[in-house]
């Protein structure tokens, strides 16, 4: 399964597989958070089309690229590098990826698209619980 993963400096700080969709932001409910007063809110989001993955802006203030490239929307290759707003923070692609950990995974999706009304049946709220507990437990 494809993955992500998030580097400063060349380190890696997070991966994160894909699944269907995974988001990019500074807020704590997306996939990938990133830590940049210049990353919007919900600032990317990175889906499944068809056979392929694709990264799409989501009306970010400072812009998504890749390869050094503004895009709003564009299909990704593996080793594909993705930068969002003005940070020094990238993002890998891996199209290859693996199996992750669990710790790693995004959490579960509970709405098609930021800003919109959420309705959680009880077993979407158990799962996304267990996803917050298994993330905050100590390494």
């Amino acid at each position: 399964m494809p993955k992500l993963i998030l580097q400063i400096d060349n380190r890696v700080l997070k991966t994160c597989v894909v699944g269907q969709r995974a988001s990019i932001g500074r807020l704590p409910d997306n996939a990938v958070v990133v830590d940049n007063p210049a990353v919007s809110g919900h600032h990317a989001a990175v889906f499944r089309d068809g056979d392929h993955f694709v990264i799409e802006d989501l009306a970010s203030t400072n812009g998504t690229f890749v390869n050094g490239k503004r895009v709003s929307r564009q299909q990704l290759q593996g080793g594909d590098a993705v930068r969002v707003g003005k940070g020094t923070h990238s993002i890998v692609f891996d199209e290859q990826g693996g199996d992750g950990e669990a710790a790693e995974a995004a959490p579960p999706e509970i709405a098609a698209a930021p800003g919109e009304t959420v309705y959680v049946d009880a077993d979407k709220h158990k799962a996304l619980l267990a996803w917050i507990r298994s993330a905050q437990a100590p390494a």
